[in-house]
């Protein structure tokens, strides 16, 4: 029994001088949304806490970055490979403080096929052996489902610029996607506006293969976005209510919506207090 005791002190002592050592760096991974859209930007937040008592200097070595991202799509075999390089800028992290940086895994990796994934961050610290890693981050690639397609042709590619609606935050929204009609990968997407289905959303093509987006947000703003042949978006912008119908009209030279009012929410702050969540524009 004294054997036993004894072991199970030491086992409490190497225990007890083990977790300083693991609670100096605290690494957290958070991506901003559960579900992003093929070809759009995944963003995910990093977070560094240093709970030691000197200035950590985190850059990049010669053939090492302090910072690597292991990315894996579930329920497949191994690590999805990046395709861009993967150094970051340096971070200079206080002592009894933390950094927060935004990382988009787009500029790293394709995220042009829907699929479920795990993102893991690990820290290289300036010692060049010494590592810590995050928590896993789960995140979601999806398609959604299909509002309105056009067939569009550029620069010698057959192309689908698309509307498509997507649940995320238990919310709907609407995304543009452009997606390579040949490899069925997206070429890029972007998110167009939150949207209530009291409204059937106007969407346009126009010559110069803009996709343009007017869609009901809250019961009483719209959306107006424009997403161009690359799926980035070009413009967005909120519009009030004035009464009578609301509509996506031609000028012309473009397009319009009428029926409404561009938000000013500075002018408006003046008026009212928005008191409901239900009432928030995105």
């Amino acid at each position: 029994m004294k054997k036993i005791t004894a072991l199970f002190t030491l086992a409490l002592a190497a225990l007890a001088m083990l977790l300083p050592a693991f609670a100096q760096i605290e690494v957290q991974l958070t991506p901003n949304r559960t579900d992003y859209v093929a070809g759009e930007a995944v963003l995910l937040n990093l977070t560094i806490a240093n709970h030691t008592d000197t200035t950590i200097n985190l850059d990049n070595r010669p053939g090492h970055s302090w910072l690597n991202i292991q990315l894996r799509q579930r329920g497949t075999d191994g690590m999805v490979m990046p395709t861009g390089s993967s150094r970051h800028a340096a971070v200079s992290i206080p002592p009894g403080s933390q950094r927060s940086i935004q990382l988009n895994l787009k500029n790293h990796y394709a995220l042009d096929m829907p699929g479920a994934f795990t993102a893991t961050a690990t820290i290289l610290m300036p010692d060049c052996r010494t590592t810590y890693t995050s928590n896993r981050a789960l995140f979601n690639v999806t398609s959604g489902g299909t509002v309105r397609a056009f067939p569009i042709q550029s620069r010698g590619r057959r192309l689908q610029a698309s509307c498509r609606l997507v649940r995320t935050a238990k919310q709907e929204g609407l995304f543009g996607q452009v997606i390579d009609l040949d490899t069925k990968r997206a070429v890029g997407a972007c998110y167009m506006g939150r949207y209530m289905s009291f409204m059937q959303p106007r969407i346009i093509m126009d010559g110069a293969q803009n996709m343009h987006v007017l869609c009901q947000s809250t019961p009483e703003f719209f959306t107006y976005s424009v997403m161009n042949n690359r799926g980035q978006r070009v413009s967005y912008q909120l519009y009030k209510r004035t009464g009578g119908p609301v509509d996506l009209v031609s000028t012309g030279k473009g397009f319009r919506p009428v029926g409404l009012v561009p938000y000013n929410p500075a002018a408006e702050a003046k008026k009212e207090r928005v008191r409901s969540t239900s009432e928030r524009p995105l």
